[in-house]
């Protein structure tokens, strides 16, 4: 046996080493890969989501795209179709306001020569204009011509000293007109017309005052006057003046709207603030007359009409501004590159003083001219953003869209389109949907500033699936990990316990050859010494005789155990059950061990009960257990030799007690003493042989006659064991008054 247990410690490790390369490794690694493969899963399938997106956002910029350039291809036919070939301001004008009328794309349109001059639309200011009067002599004048002219210097201030000094308008005009009625100096001539009128509105004369302002409106606009306006514009707005003080509210309000008018179709040299300053006057006048409800339908219907033309006047010159400082540069170097054929559409877009201004610009096929001289014009416009986010919204909203996307239009954080079905935080704002965004591309080359995004609203709930499934996946990896190391822990605690087994039976082989070996040893042994004739004394003769009988009883109590054990594990063991008295039993037990007890030097005291205790059982059986408790209390012996049996009534049970004063028992080894095979070899200082099958076999057989066995025990002081059984009650005992079965 002791090379047994090495090679079964050898095997077992062996066998772990195997579950651990085979199932164990081959688990975690499966695991691993099952992870991996979910991972590179999840990466493909969110790839595939956003390719199938961005095909969906090209699809859409493709649509909006063509929109675009169908209705482009429509400005450039009419362009090539009204444009004129000799350049007239005028008509010019009338071709751009044409263009802008039927093409909505079109906000505002400019024309180029080829030399960068940009012919339309003009700027409201004209560069070089002087903030002040000009100067009323001229540069280089004959000597009796200067003479003349300071003498009439000297006469208009006699005039000014009059109407300023004096408080006298009426002598200041007399000296006024003689200097108005010079025809040397034009500058000074108008200025002093202009006093003349303003004297006669002193005197309260406003008729003539209105008159007089009148004279004036032909004087060339150049003419500026002391106050810095063009004298024909000053002299129409005074004019208004007077004829609104004379009561003559119509001509007042004609001459008003004369004033807007000429000013509007860049009449008079300004500047940009005299522009406006200008502008302001005229309007506040005619709204004053509107609010006293004295302006005639007409002239409110074309005041209305001069009001929208001034802001287009406003854009116009803006956008003039725009294409000078922003666009004429690289148009001009355009007109390098391809001058030399008619183009497509082309387009640039350039940030505009914290604007996004696209234009489409393209050579016209006709060569025009320019005051007689050819050029080659480029026709341009700018695109109207407002019109192109309509475009946007109508193929956008126009498209069949998977559910659950979301394809939206954008300009930095500004939103220009967005599918229907959307939240209506995507119409407002596209700011913190980052997280949303399965796809984006540049809108294309014309507005490069803008952007089409394509949103998944199903993005977390993907990301949940995949999460989920990864949880299942790891989760059911787990439970095969987990239910591979409960089957190799089960595998490996049941050959553990067949490795324990084999032990046992191994064991049990030998103690039972040892077993078997002994008594007939002994039985041989006195038989030859009678058989020699050695052993002369009758009595010497009769001990060898009650030796050789008790050790073949011996021998026949252990072959009876094994065959009963092994009845019992088949399920052949057949218990004979009758009326017994338990107190016979537990005499006829301790008779039959008798001579094996005194054999080893035992002292044995049996205390029956005082009463009968009967019981259903079966009599061979019962006493094969006591038997076996008997046979147990002397193997396992200490020094004290003395067994004690004892029988009482405890209940509705018979108890029958062993007490031997042996070596004891542990607490860890009294559950296990009643296992098959296993013997109680690891108590320190004793080591006995045996079958390890009489407990088994005892236990076995009490819990058939439906009672259980108790143990008692501590190392050192011996053990109790108590069978008890359960007593018999009236129908299952004898009747009354006949006698129990003797044994």
């Amino acid at each position: 046996m002791s090379k047994a247990l090495p090679e079964a410690k050898r095997i077992f490790r062996r066998i772990i080493i195997i579950f651990l390369l085979a199932i164990i490794l081959p688990s975690v690694l499966l695991g691993y890969f099952g992870i991996y493969a979910i991972e590179n899963e999840k990466i493909v399938l969110k790839s595939g989501i956003q390719e199938n997106h961005l095909a969906v956002a090209n699809f859409v910029c493709a649509q909006i795209k063509e929109e675009i350039l169908k209705r482009e291809g429509k400005v450039r036919r009419d362009v090539n179709l009204f444009l004129p070939k000799d350049y007239d301001s005028a008509e010019a004008s009338r071709v751009m306001d044409r263009l802008r009328f039927l093409h909505k794309i079109v906000k505002e349109s400019f024309l180029l020569t080829d030399q960068g001059t940009l012919l339309y639309p003009q700027e409201l200011s004209t560069e070089g204009v002087a903030s002040g009067p000009l100067s009323r002599m001229p540069t280089t004048i004959p000597r009796e011509e200067f003479r003349k002219h300071m003498e009439l210097e000297e006469l208009y201030n006699e005039g000014r000293k009059l109407e300023f000094s004096e408080s006298s308008p009426e002598l200041a005009i007399e000296k006024y007109s003689k200097v108005a009625a010079n025809d040397f100096n034009e500058q000074l001539a108008a200025e002093a017309g202009f006093s003349v009128a303003r004297c006669y509105a002193k005197t309260g004369d406003n008729v003539r005052a209105a008159e007089s302002y009148e004279k004036l409106f032909d004087t060339t606009p150049s003419i500026r006057l002391l106050a810095g306006l063009p004298v024909s514009l000053e002299s129409h707005l005074c004019a208004s003046s007077e004829r609104l003080a004379a009561g003559e509210t119509d001509v007042a309000v004609r001459l008003l709207l004369d004033a807007y008018s000429t000013l509007l179709d860049y009449g008079y040299p300004l500047t940009i603030d005299e522009f406006r300053a200008v502008s302001m006057r005229i309007r506040r006048a005619v709204d004053s007359i509107e609010e006293q409800e004295k302006l005639a339908a007409g002239d409110r219907a074309e005041y209305a009409d001069l009001q929208a033309l001034e802001d287009l006047r406003l854009v116009q010159d803006r956008y003039a501004r725009i294409i000078k400082t922003a666009f004429l540069p690289q148009l001009v170097e355009a007109f390098a590159k391809l001058a030399a054929v008619p183009q497509t559409g082309r387009h640039l877009s350039v940030d505009a003083s914290g604007e996004k201004v696209t234009v489409m610009f393209f050579f016209p096929f006709n060569v025009g001219t320019v005051d007689g001289r050819p050029v080659r014009y480029l026709y341009g416009c700018v695109l109207n953003t407002d019109y192109i986010r309509k475009l946007a919204q109508e193929q956008v909203s126009g498209g069949r869209f998977e559910e659950g996307l979301v394809v939206l239009v954008r300009s930095a954080d500004q939103v220009m389109a967005v599918s229907p079905g959307a939240p209506e935080a995507f119409a407002e704002s596209v700011e913190n949907q980052d997280q949303l965004l399965s796809a984006e591309l540049p809108f294309s080359e014309i507005l490069p500033h803008w952007a089409i995004g394509v949103y998944y609203l199903n993005m977390a709930k993907l990301d949940q699936w995949i999460s989920r499934r990864l949880l299942s996946h790891v989760v059911t990896v787990l439970l095969l990990i987990v239910v591979i190391l409960v089957g190799v822990f089960l595998s490996l605690r049941g050959i553990s316990r067949e490795l324990e087994l084999a032990k046992m039976k191994s064991d049990f082989v030998s103690n039972v050859s040892h077993e078997l070996k002994t008594p007939l040893t002994s039985i041989r042994m006195f038989a030859e010494m009678l058989k020699s004739g050695r052993v002369k004394s009758p009595a010497k003769q009769q001990e060898y005789f009650e030796l050789m009988t008790a050790e073949s009883e011996r021998l026949s109590r252990l072959i009876s155990n094994v065959l009963d054990f092994a009845k019992v594990e088949a399920g052949r063991k057949k218990y004979n059950f009758v009326a017994l008295d338990a107190n016979e039993i537990m005499k006829e037990a301790a008779q039959i061990i008798q001579p094996h007890v005194h054999q080893h030097g035992f002292d044995m005291t049996l205390t029956p009960s005082v009463e009968p205790m009967p019981i259903m059982g079966d009599k061979d059986s019962l006493e094969q257990v006591l038997l076996n408790i008997l046979n147990n209390a002397v193997k396992y012996s200490g020094e004290t030799k003395d067994i004690r049996l004892r029988a009482y009534a405890n209940g509705e049970n018979a108890v029958i007690d062993v007490e031997d004063k042996g070596v004891g028992i542990s607490e860890e080894e009294i559950p296990k003493i009643f296992t098959k095979f296993y013997r109680a070899d690891s108590r320190p200082g004793y080591q006995s042989a045996g079958a390890g099958l009489g407990l088994t076999l005892a236990h076995q057989i009490v819990e058939a006659h439906g009672g259980t066995i108790k143990v008692k025990s501590s190392l050192g002081r011996g053990s109790t064991f108590s069978i008890v059984l359960p007593l018999a009650r009236g129908g299952d005992g004898p009747e009354d008054g006949q006698a129990l079965r003797p044994v």
